[in-house]
């Protein structure tokens, strides 16, 4: 489902005084909280999907967007490649506020080992927040068609930008680490068909920390430009 096909790799990451967070969604390309410490890498027994409904960023309560989790599985090659971020002991109690503020949509805290290209253990037991199914998730949308995914992504907008914005950086996020996951790329591509169907449609986007971050205390600010222009004439 998803493969790394670059040849970066960080060496076995082991630091004493704080904790260790994993993201596969937009947590890759804007993490906006404080961290020291970058590293790229894998979880197993695992797919990223969009199965997740978003109404307080990518969508709203009448129109829900989708957003990745991940959905566990029994195939011992599944793999979902992302990035892990060291935060300082200092730091952990505000940036898990602010995590738990952020992924406040149904997602819950769970612990994982995350890899490295040899295989081996990178960082043991990094908190990860999961969309899950079951009960306790009244965001779980369950599997759709990427057909289906497609037609509410490219409509779908919620206080935190259009639903587009989200899949689109972050398959541009999964290419600049040279991951393929075939998920994401076709459903970036059937979006994409879409958002040509319906004529000019153009995103930039700066990202910075948006109001909901604010609320919970995060000062450091994290600054990055993504610039994306896409104009086709129907």
């Amino acid at each position: 489902n998803a493969e790394y096909m670059g040849t970066r790799f960080i060496c076995k990451v082991s630091m004493s005084g704080g904790d260790w967070v994993f993201g596969y969604g937009s947590l890759i390309w804007r993490p906006s909280f404080p961290f020291s410490k970058r590293c790229e890498g894998y979880i197993k027994g695992f797919y990223r999907k969009f199965y997740q409904a978003s109404t307080d960023h990518r969508g709203v309560e009448a129109f829900p967007g989708r957003v990745a989790t991940l959905v566990p599985c029994e195939n011992d090659n599944a793999i979902v490649w992302g990035v892990a971020y060291f935060i300082p002991e200092d730091k952990v109690p505000e940036v898990f506020d602010h995590l738990d503020f952020r992924e406040r949509g149904g997602y819950s805290r769970l612990r994982l080992d995350v890899y490295g290209k040899d295989e081996k253990v990178l960082i043991s037991q990094a908190l990860v927040y999961v969309g899950e199914a079951n009960n306790n998730n009244e965001f779980w949308a369950g599997p759709s068609s990427i057909d289906e995914l497609a037609a509410i992504i490219s409509k779908a907008e919620g206080p935190s930008g259009k639903n587009t914005e989200y899949l689109f950086n972050l398959a541009k996020a999964l290419r600049d680490m040279c991951v393929v996951d075939d998920h994401v790329f076709e459903l970036e591509a059937a979006v994409r068909t879409l958002v040509e169907l319906g004529g000019h449609h153009t995103t930039s986007t700066r990202v910075v920390l948006r109001d909901t971050d604010r609320q919970i205390g995060i000062t450091e600010q994290i600054d990055v430009e993504i610039e994306e222009s896409n104009t086709v004439s129907s």
